[in-house]
């Protein structure tokens, strides 16, 4: 039976598949436990990629474990020819997008989420937010810690030299109507997207019936080449 040990990585002691292991001390699995690590712990899993906690072949401590090597169970994990185990980078990129035709031409899409926290007053307030992408899909924004019978209006200004409009800060474009806002959350996804461009200003003019503070979610997705 070949020898693996899991090593605690970290700086305090923890629990992996129900033992506890000292940071920096070895455990080495015992016969019954050999098998598939995915199965016994999703926090093994997550830990391994991470870098918690490492896996010893034996003979050396592997950093990275390539592909679904350990999802098999390590017995049946890729070896090299001398029986170590494979430990090659996988040089996948971290993140995809979502790609769409504009035009004829294809883009991608990122997805960007911006949050702002504003503190209100009683009364008419003016909420910013200016976008720093060049060019962004808006499909949806939460509000959080607003109350019953808040109202908001959302709208869209050209930026102060008046790039897209050829007027400094023009309104291009109201979302809402004087929207009554529900106790403690909103949210709202619409069903088509918004072009919004670097430099365009969202303006939330909001009326609060208190003072306190809430926070402003917009979820927007980059659009890029």
């Amino acid at each position: 039976m070949r020898v693996i040990k899991l090593k605690n990585n970290t700086v305090s002691a923890d629990y992996w598949i129900g033992v506890q292991i000292l940071p920096g001390e070895y455990y080495q699995l015992q016969n019954s436990q050999d098998l598939d690590l995915a199965i016994i712990s999703q926090k093994v899993n997550q830990d391994i990629w991470s870098g918690n906690l490492v896996i010893n072949d034996g003979n050396s401590d592997l950093t990275m474990v390539v592909g679904d090597a350990w999802l098999k169970g390590v017995d049946n994990a890729p070896k090299n020819a001398d029986g170590s185990l494979i430990t090659t980078i996988n040089s996948s990129p971290a993140f995809g997008a979502k790609t769409i035709i504009v035009n004829g031409v294809v883009k991608k899409l990122f997805a960007r989420f911006s949050g702002i926290q504003q503190a209100l007053t009683v009364g008419d307030n003016v909420i910013t937010y200016t976008i720093i992408y060049p060019w962004v899909k808006m499909i949806g924004i939460e509000v959080i810690n607003c109350e019953a019978l808040d109202i908001a209006s959302l709208k869209i200004y050209d930026d102060g030299a008046g790039t897209y409009s050829g007027i400094p800060n023009l309104c291009l474009n109201q979302f809402s109507y004087s929207i009554s806002l529900p106790k403690d959350y909103y949210v709202k996804t619409a069903q088509f997207d918004a072009d919004v461009y670097v430099g365009m200003v969202i303006k939330i003019e909001y009326n609060s019936i208190s003072n306190k503070t809430i926070g402003i979610n917009f979820t927007i997705n980059e659009v890029k080449i």
